[in-house]
């Protein structure tokens, strides 16, 4: 994934021995160097799942809505699925422009 742009920032994180060996035999298998290109993965799907879920519970209220409380969770919705750095939701990869 190339991220175009944007500003990276080094980290820590603490794995357990098991998740190492995981990231290590599959950054093997994938051909990649070092864990950095998996963890931003593991990130993008972690957060896109949330934008998903959190668009689920808005749209269970399909039909409970006054106009101005449905136009307010529309717009809601536009914001959240433009966020930068969103995964595109028909693909489940790759980013937004």
């Amino acid at each position: 994934m190339l991220m175009l742009g944007c500003r990276q920032m080094r980290t820590t994180i603490e794995l357990p021995d098991e998740h190492y060996r995981a990231l290590r035999t599959l950054a093997a298998r994938r051909g990649t160097r070092g864990f950095s290109p998996l963890i931003r993965e593991a990130i993008d799907l972690l957060l896109a799942r949330e934008d998903e879920a959190e668009i689920d519970e808005a749209l269970a209220l399909a039909g409970v809505l006054d106009d101005r409380e449905a136009d307010a969770l529309e717009d809601h919705v536009r914001a959240v699925r433009s966020r930068p750095g969103r995964l595109t939701s028909d693909t489940g990869a790759g980013r937004d422009s």
